[in-house]
């Protein structure tokens, strides 16, 4: 029978302090059956986003070339003028 290693991630933890965290899930892994495990890293949990945010972040901004339509109108028109003062 083969050996395999597998890292797992476990996001619901809760404790007043980070000691207190890696003792319960020591305890849950425990009660779970596992006999060898080693608590690499603990990160205290970023708040999550608000539905609200949710929503700024799927709206996507539709693209304007006003701008660019502007910006060429404004090289023809020089280009013409200048066409005009070189052939009098």
């Amino acid at each position: 029978m083969g050996r395999f290693q597998a890292t797992v991630r476990i996001l619901d933890v809760t404790g007043p302090d980070a000691p207190t965290a890696v003792r319960t899930v020591e305890e849950r892994l425990h009660k779970a059956g596992f006999n060898r495990w080693q608590v690499v890293s603990l990160h205290p949990q970023a708040f999550p986003i608000s539905a609200r945010g949710l929503q700024r972040q799927a709206v996507r901004r539709e693209v304007s070339y006003t701008g660019g339509a502007m910006l060429a109108g404004v090289l023809f028109a020089l280009a013409l003028w200048l066409l005009l003062l070189m052939a009098s």
